[in-house]
């Protein structure tokens, strides 16, 4: 599970971190929404405005050139954008799918000393996240940290297993509005990352602290379980959880 979370986390950081698929609109960085709304639609068109005004931001410093000047070549004609996942063909998901259960397979780079649960390549980037952690969030270099993260990630799966697709991410508003499991990204399709898990019963709600703020709570949900479909179900973890939260307020911590 700890791998398969992830998986979806490095998603869902595509979607904070990540130039967006362009959408030409005339917003500007001044129209940036001054509070997040509790309304579920409401916010997605919020997120969908900030990554208007993401696109246009960066698409304005190229043309000027001056990014282009620091980035050393960076251009329109050139820049990567990020594609939510349900907008990737069948074939599309299959070949990151592909590429990811390539990582999987090739061989850990992490010295045993500092990683000793780290037998793959994949592995290698679930213990930089563990190993960090409690230092890397909560940070005012939480974003850049994981930019850099999911950058790295990106050039592992094009250069070691030769992807040449789009790196995706997850819009969760979408699946918030549609039901978590009618997302193409959790239906347990063999094109998914996989499905809800295997139900557990009787769980509590689970409850984010930080600090003196006030606590989040956040309903279980009908699964959790062990991954039983999609392409990674019988995949084996190595590393992990660390400092995990779980239903009924309460942590876990281990290998």
């Amino acid at each position: 599970m700890v791998a398969l979370k992830a998986l979806a986390f490095g998603l869902f950081l595509s979607r904070v971190l990540a130039v967006p698929t362009p959408v030409e609109s005339s917003t500007s960085p001044s129209d940036t929404p001054p509070t997040a709304s509790p309304s579920t639609p409401e916010a997605q068109a919020q997120l969908e405005q900030l990554s208007s005004i993401a696109y246009n931001v960066s698409k304005s410093n190229l043309e000027t050139g001056s990014q282009t000047k620091r980035s050393g070549g960076c251009s329109l004609s050139n820049l990567r954008v990020r594609r939510e996942w349900s907008t990737f063909t069948a074939r599309q998901r299959k070949s990151y799918i592909d590429a990811v259960l390539c990582l999987q397979s090739l061989p850990a780079r992490t010295p045993s000393s500092i990683a000793a649960g780290a037998k793959t390549r994949y592995d290698d980037f679930v213990a930089v996240h563990i190993q960090q952690t409690l230092t890397i969030h909560y940070t005012g270099t939480f974003l850049a940290w994981h930019r850099y993260f999911t950058w790295q990630y990106e050039q592992a799966l094009r250069n070691e297993c030769s992807y040449t697709g789009a790196f995706p991410y997850w819009d969760w508003p979408l699946s918030a509005v549609i039901g978590l499991e009618n997302h193409p990204l959790f239906d347990g399709s063999d094109t998914s990352m996989s499905g809800n898990g295997e139900p557990i019963p009787n769980k509590g709600d689970i409850f984010l602290h930080l600090g003196d703020l006030p606590s989040i709570r956040l309903p279980s949900g009908t699964g959790g379980g062990c991954v039983t479909s999609g392409p990674f179900k019988n995949f084996k973890v190595n590393l992990g959880p660390a400092a995990l939260v779980l239903p009924g307020d309460r942590t876990r911590s281990g290998c």
